[in-house]
This record gives C-alpha cells, sequence and structure tokens, in this order.
C-alpha cells in the first residue's frame, strides 16, 4: 500500500528540483521550501485525505493558513 501523501510528496520534489536546478536557488531555500510544503502536505493528507495537487482546493489552504 503507498503513502496517501507520496504523490504529494513526489510533485513537491519535482518542483524543488526545478527549482534547485533550473532557478538555480540557494539550498538553504529548497530546505525552507521543503520543510512548509511537507507541512502543508501532512496537514492535507491528514485532515482531509487528499492525495493529488488536483484535489487541493483554496478553501483548504485557506483552513491551514
Amino acid at each position: 500500500m503507498r503513502d496517501k501523501s507520496s504523490d504529494l510528496y513526489n510533485d513537491a520534489k519535482k518542483y524543488l528540483a526545478f527549482l534547485q536546478f533550473e532557478r538555480k536557488l540557494s539550498s538553504n531555500t529548497i530546505s525552507s521550501y521543503w520543510l512548509d510544503l511537507k507541512s502543508f502536505f501532512d496537514y492535507i493528507a491528514n485532515s482531509y485525505n487528499i492525495k493529488k495537487l488536483s484535489e487541493i482546493k483554496s478553501a483548504h489552504i485557506t483552513t491551514y493558513i
């Protein structure tokens, strides 16, 4: 059985790789972004059982903030 948030994490890692290698952001910035995204994805997965980015709605973001 796959972790319910693994798709979210995989998408985040792809995005962070883009920022690191294409946009040349610093490793500290990438680490900070990862911590923020991981915290949000943990919340989304545990609170709403969301497994994909396409399932996230603005209301989910609002409740997190």
